[in-house]
């Protein structure tokens, strides 16, 4: 389900090799599980939309530093076509602590 990355064992870089079947990947708000924002960085979160969905392609990378790291959750969809939801779908993670 939904998540943010533990910032005490994942560090502040979190990055994703997605390989198999095509997923979405969906980015939602999520100041609670977040780093603590300064003054500045309020008013450019607050201008950010709420939600963002995207495909993961095959072979494709993420990168999620700054405030998408910390205060976004993220999470990968199951797959909605019947015949790709039983396809794999392998995740290599890449963190810099």
């Amino acid at each position: 389900g939904p998540h943010v990355d533990s910032i005490k064992f994942s560090g502040d870089l979190v990055a994703g090799l997605s390989l198999g079947t095509e997923r979405t990947m969906v980015m939602t708000k999520d100041r609670n599980d977040g780093a603590p924002l300064t003054e500045n960085r309020v008013v450019e979160y607050d201008s950010l939309p709420e939600r963002y969905e995207f495909p993961l392609k095959r072979r494709s990378l993420y990168i999620m530093t700054g405030l998408w790291r910390y205060n976004y959750s993220h999470e990968i969809t199951r797959a909605i076509e019947p015949a790709a939801s039983t396809s794999r779908r392998i995740s290599i993670i890449f963190r810099n602590e």
